[in-house]
C-alpha cells in the first residue's frame, strides 16, 4: 500500500455528515441535489451552525443584488449555483488534505497543548463536572462528528481555561498579559454570556429555508451601509489573529454570519485549539456586536439581547421576538427583512419560525451546560395577519391573560402555605412551571386562536387554561388534614378580574 492509499479521506462533498430528521446522514452534494430534504437534525446548536454554513454557499454561489433577483430564485437554481461552485472549490472541503485541512490552521502543530475533541461537545462533562449518564461521557468522534463540533466550536464555542492561548497563527499576535499557563478565552460569538436566543424564518425544505434567510445586497446596504459581503473562510482563511486578514473576514458579512473566534487543528485523533480572531473584532451585543439571526432590544439606554431559557421558552418570548411587528425594528435581520419581502403578498397566508439554541452558565470566566441548561428549540406558524396588524395585538393579549394565570397560581400557593404558617420549599416556583410546562403543547393552537372570530371558542379556551392551573394547585397543595382542607378551599386560584380590582383597591386603600 502506497503512500496516498493509506492517507485518511473525508471529503464534505461526497462524505455524509449533515444530519437530516427522519433520514440520517448526507453529504453536501447529496443536500443540494435532493431539493425534497424537509428539515435539518441534529442537536439546535447543529442547526444554527450549519444553516449558516449553507447561507455562506449560497450567498457565494449566487450574488443578490435586489429583491428582484431574489424573487426569481428558485430552490432548484439556488442548488444548480451551489453545486457548481462547490465543484470548483472542492480542494478546500477536505477534513484531512495535508495543506488546507477544511476549518483548520496547521500553524498550531506544535505549539498547542492536545486535547479530546470531546473538548468542543457541549454535553460531555469536562474538567471536575461528574459523568451521570453515558450521554455526558466521553466517546471517540466520528469524522462526521468532528466535523460538526469544529463547524460548531468556531462561533459557538465556550470561554473558559479549555483554549491553549499561547499557541498563535501569527507570531506578532498578543493574547495574554504573561506568556506562562492558560487562562480563560472569550465566549463564543454565537453563544454569548448566557447563551443567545436565534431565529430564522423555517421553509417547507431544507432548500427553501436558505433561500427565505438570504439577505440581498440591498439589504445588506440598508442594515450597515460600510459592511461588504466578503469572502468565506474557505476561500480565503484568515493568517493573523488581529491583523489584516482578520479585519478584512471579520467585517464581512459572511465573516459575521459565520465568525472564527476559535481556530482549530486536528492531529491523530487529537485536538489542537486557541483563540482565534480577536474579540476586540467581535465584540458583544452590548459593545455593538450585529448578527442577522440574533434579537436585540433597547431596554432604556442598555442595549439587551434575547437568551435561551429551559423554563422561560422561545413560545413564551414570541411576543419579544415578534417585536419587530410594532417597533418597526430591523432585528433580528433573518426575520425582519425575510417577512418584509412577502408583507405585500396576498397568497402568502402564514410563515414559519424556528427558535432556539441553548442555554449555558458562567461562573469565573468559565461557560458550561450545568444540570439547569439546557437545549432549546421550537418551530411555529405565523399568521400573516400579525405582521399585517391585525390579529398581533389579539396575540400579545393573549399571552398576558395566560401570564395572569401563572400569577393568579403563584399567589395561591403562597397563600395556601402562608395560611398554615409552614415553610414553603419552592413549591410555588414548581407549580408555575409545571403550568407552563403543560401550556407549551398548546403553543401553536394559542397563535392560531389569535384569529378566531368566535368569542365562545376563545372564551372556552381561555376556560381550559384556567383548568390547567387549577390542576397544578391540586398536586402543590395537598388537601389531607382539616387545617389543609380550610387552607385549600380558601386559596383555591380564582381568575375573576373583578377579585383582582378589590385585592388592588384594599392595598391602595391601606398606602
Amino acid at each position: 500500500m502506497n503512500e496516498n492509499e493509506s492517507k485518511r479521506l473525508f471529503s464534505l462533498l461526497k462524505d455524509p455528515w449533515i444530519p437530516i430528521a427522519g433520514l440520517g446522514e448526507v453529504s453536501l452534494t447529496e443536500l443540494f441535489t435532493h431539493p425534497e430534504y424537509a428539515r435539518l437534525g441534529g442537536t439546535p446548536v447543529e442547526k444554527v451552525v450549519i444553516l449558516r454554513f449553507l447561507l455562506c454557499i449560497a450567498h457565494a454561489s449566487t450574488p443578490l443584488p435586489d429583491v428582484d433577483a431574489l424573487s426569481v430564485l428558485t430552490p432548484e437554481k439556488l442548488a444548480a449555483n451551489a453545486l457548481e461552485y462547490l465543484e470548483k472549490w472542492k480542494d478546500r472541503f477536505d477534513l484531512y488534505d495535508e495543506k488546507r485541512p477544511f476549518l483548520q490552521f496547521p500553524q498550531l502543530r506544535g505549539q498547542c497543548e492536545k486535547s479530546s475533541p470531546n473538548r468542543l461537545s457541549l454535553n460531555v462533562a469536562g474538567g471536575n463536572k461528574t459523568v451521570l449518564t453515558q450521554w455526558s461521557a466521553g466517546k471517540e468522534c466520528s469524522d462526521a462528528e468532528l466535523v460538526r463540533l469544529i463547524l460548531c466550536g468556531s462561533g459557538y464555542g465556550m470561554g473558559g481555561g479549555k483554549y491553549d492561548l499561547r499557541a498563535k497563527v501569527d507570531p506578532n499576535t498578543v493574547k495574554r498579559k504573561k506568556d506562562i499557563g492558560k487562562e480563560s478565552a472569550p465566549q463564543g460569538t454565537l453563544t454569548g454570556y448566557s447563551g443567545y436566543l436565534h431565529s430564522f424564518l423555517l421553509g417547507s425544505t431544507i432548500l427553501e429555508t436558505v433561500r427565505l434567510n438570504m439577505l440581498t445586497e440591498e439589504d445588506l446596504r440598508e442594515l450597515r451601509p460600510e459592511m461588504p459581503l466578503g469572502r468565506p473562510f474557505w476561500e480565503e482563511m484568515p493568517t493573523d489573529e488581529n491583523g489584516v486578514t482578520a479585519k478584512r473576514y471579520s467585517s464581512g458579512y459572511l465573516g459575521i454570519l459565520f465568525p472564527l473566534d476559535k481556530f482549530f487543528c486536528l492531529e491523530d485523533g487529537d485536538l489542537l485549539m486557541t483563540q482565534g480572531i480577536s474579540n476586540e473584532l467581535y465584540p458583544s451585543h452590548k459593545n455593538g456586536q450585529w448578527d442577522p439571526g440574533i434579537t436585540l432590544y433597547l431596554d432604556k439606554k442598555d442595549m439587551k439581547a434575547r437568551w435561551c431559557s429551559t423554563e422561560r421558552t422561545p413560545w413564551r418570548q414570541l411576543t419579544g421576538l415578534l417585536q419587530f411587528i410594532e417597533t418597526q425594528e430591523t432585528m433580528p435581520a433573518f426575520v425582519v427583512r425575510g417577512t418584509e419581502k412577502f408583507r405585500h403578498d396576498p397568497k402568502i397566508q402564514e410563515f414559519g419560525l424556528w427558535a432556539g439554541g441553548v442555554a449555558v452558565s458562567t461562573n469565573s470566566g468559565e461557560q458550561y451546560v450545568s444540570g439547569k441548561n439546557d437545549y432549546v428549540n421550537s418551530e411555529f406558524l405565523i399568521p400573516m395577519d400579525w405582521v399585517r396588524q391585525n390579529s398581533w395585538s389579539v396575540f400579545r393579549g393573549l399571552m398576558e391573560e395566560i401570564e395572569r394565570y401563572a400569577s393568579i397560581l403563584w399567589k395561591s400557593v403562597t397563600a395556601f402555605y402562608s395560611k398554615q404558617m409552614v415553610s414553603e420549599p419552592g413549591q410555588r416556583e414548581s407549580a408555575v412551571r409545571l403550568f407552563w410546562e403543560r401550556m407549551e403543547p398548546q403553543a401553536q393552537s394559542v397563535i392560531e386562536l389569535s384569529e378566531e372570530t368566535d368569542p365562545e371558542v376563545v372564551e372556552n379556551a381561555k376556560k381550559s387554561w384556567q383548568k390547567l392551573a387549577v390542576s397544578c394547585y391540586r398536586e402543590f397543595c395537598p388537601c389531607v388534614t382539616p387545617r389543609q382542607m380550610q387552607a385549600y378551599v380558601q386559596c383555591m386560584p380564582n381568575f375573576s378580574k373583578k377579585k383582582e380590582t378589590k385585592e388592588k383597591k384594599q392595598k391602595e386603600g391601606k398606602k
